[in-house]
């Protein structure tokens, strides 16, 4: 696996901090009819009309393992070769949505992404040094 990226001039401490909403984990799918969690989706998309919307998911078959960065009808999608768990696909999405934002001439984004151990870890860390 090569992850490849630019070094970004701006210090950690000028970097905004990512604001992780976690209305829609607050329970378990399983105990939420669909319709009811489809509802509170596009209940929460519609506060945010004016944002580029990017998805992330990773997902194994088998020994298969890739990932997929969805935006603005296009489709990114890396095949982890040499992993053999789901749990580095999740936050390696992200980085990818985050390389995305970084590219776009847009200015507001929203990610969504279904990997709660992820967005935790991305709530918790600091850039305060």
């Amino acid at each position: 696996m090569f992850l490849s990226s630019n070094i970004v001039s701006t210090p950690p401490w000028l970097l905004m901090r990512p604001v992780v909403n976690y209305s829609l984990h607050n329970a378990d799918k399983a105990d939420i009819p669909a319709r009811i969690h489809n509802y509170r989706f596009y209940e929460l998309c519609n506060q945010y009309t004016d944002y580029c919307i990017i998805y992330t998911d990773g997902s194994k078959v088998g020994k298969r393992l890739a990932l997929a960065v969805v935006y603005k009808g296009i489709t990114k999608s890396v095949l982890l070769l040499t992993l053999t768990t789901i749990f580095p696909a999740e936050p390696y999405a992200l980085f990818l949505a985050i390389d995305v934002t970084r590219r776009s001439k847009w200015k507001k984004f929203i990610i969504f992404s279904d990997s709660l151990s992820s967005l935790r870890a991305i709530a918790v860390f600091n850039i305060d040094y």
